[in-house]
């Protein structure tokens, strides 16, 4: 079995207008969805290992931001405050 070293840091959380997404590897793709599971935006094809996502168009509340790199999907729960 190896273990697949996957680190990624969403920051600030709670955000307002921005998060910023960092990764151990270069990512893929980020999906954020909100708490029904709704996608509510989506980064394709960054290839960076960091990014910052606009987040002042979301209603405050609690998301999920799914984070795809080589390594694998990792999953982090933001909080969004007005």
């Amino acid at each position: 079995v190896n273990e697949v070293d996957n680190t990624v840091a969403v920051y600030p959380n709670p955000a307002t207008d921005y998060v910023s997404v960092e990764a151990s590897s270069n990512i893929r793709s980020i999906v954020i969805t909100n708490y029904m599971g709704q996608v509510v935006s989506t980064v394709k094809s960054v290839e960076l290992t960091k990014t910052t996502i606009n987040t002042s168009d979301l209603s405050a509340g609690v998301y999920f931001v799914e984070v795809e790199t080589a390594a694998g999907i990792e999953k982090v729960r933001i909080v969004i405050s007005e």
